[in-house]
């Protein structure tokens, strides 16, 4: 069998490495841009993270022009703007896409009932009473589901940390009002039985 010429195989080695150095670049020109307009600090930096990093290949490039929209709207409510108006824009023009969101949030929806308590012996826990008095948020402030969750997770950190182990959140729910902009929120824990450690006994015979 005739053998390559020397020539030859190295023209193929470097025709191979260039194809290799330049497949990112090509999935980097065939990708997307996208700016957001409307929004600034917390509201913009949210949307951003739901919408994730920049797509690199022309069918992640599809999804999330696709899905763009839905995940800006739940960036919002996620902050309490349950009422936006999103408009998207895709120039389409260029190899790599020019996507444009542009978003008046609207009026924010705002805390109206605030349900929060706890039953079983935690009624009577200080400890409790202090953070159900300054749970983070209070009537009249933006509806924020970040610091709902904040909330919740502090009260089961209490209660495990007052030895309420078998603790329990009975009940958790926001209640939102999208068209009166009011939303309520109810949050209780069962603490059940307060576990304390016996008198320790040391046998020096063992």
């Amino acid at each position: 069998m005739d053998h390559l010429p020397h020539y030859s195989c190295r023209l193929i080695a470097r025709i191979v490495v260039a194809c290799i150095v330049l497949l990112p670049g090509v999935a980097a020109a065939q990708s997307l841009t996208y700016g957001i307009e409307g929004l600034d600090g917390e509201l913009a930096r949210n949307v951003r993270a739901w919408l994730g990093p920049e797509p690199e290949t022309p069918a992640e490039r599809q999804n999330f022009v696709a899905s763009a929209r839905e995940r800006s709207a739940s960036a919002l409510q996620a902050l309490g703007y349950y009422r936006p108006d999103i408009d998207i824009s895709v120039d389409r023009s260029a190899s790599r896409w020019t996507m444009r969101i542009a978003v008046t949030p609207g009026e924010p929806v705002r805390l109206r009932e605030i349900d929060l308590n706890v039953s079983g012996e935690a009624t009577t826990d200080e400890a409790f009473a202090e953070l159900l008095a300054s749970p983070g948020f209070a009537g009249g402030d933006v509806l924020h589901h970040g610091k709902f969750e904040r909330f919740r997770s502090e009260l089961l950190s209490l209660a495990q940390k007052r030895g309420y182990f078998d603790a329990r959140i009975a009940s958790s729910r926001i209640t939102v009002d999208a068209d009166a902009g009011a939303a309520d929120v109810r949050v209780l824990l069962e603490s059940g039985e307060r576990f304390a450690f016996g008198e320790f006994e040391y046998d020096q015979t063992l």
